[in-house]
């Protein structure tokens, strides 16, 4: 009887030392898994402002693409205009002999 008992002791501390092992091990790729996580989320973040500001910059470059061509439309309309009465200007000049 005694000998079982050594035996099944034997065995359950075989056991608590495999079960032991597993849970060292389980703990240690818990936290490379969390710090894969963390790693993970913070890069998704940095991706979402770089989004966000390359979303920015596409705003403002139609706003200033917008606004560029306006001011060459107005420029040429002046510049029409000026045109207009120099070319004006010239043809109601006297003839000189």
């Amino acid at each position: 009887m005694d000998y079982i008992i050594t035996r099944l002791e034997a065995i359950d501390k075989k056991l608590d030392e495999k079960l032991e092992k597993i849970l060292v091990q389980t703990t240690k790729t818990n936290g490379r898994v969390n710090a894969l996580e963390e790693k993970v989320k913070s890069t998704n973040e940095d991706i979402n402002v770089v989004y966000e500001e390359l979303e920015t910059l596409k705003a403002d470059k139609n706003v200033k693409t917008g606004r560029d061509k306006t001011i060459w439309y107005v420029a040429l309309a002046v510049a029409a205009i000026i045109g207009y009465y120099v070319s004006a200007y010239f043809q109601n000049l006297p003839k000189t002999k």
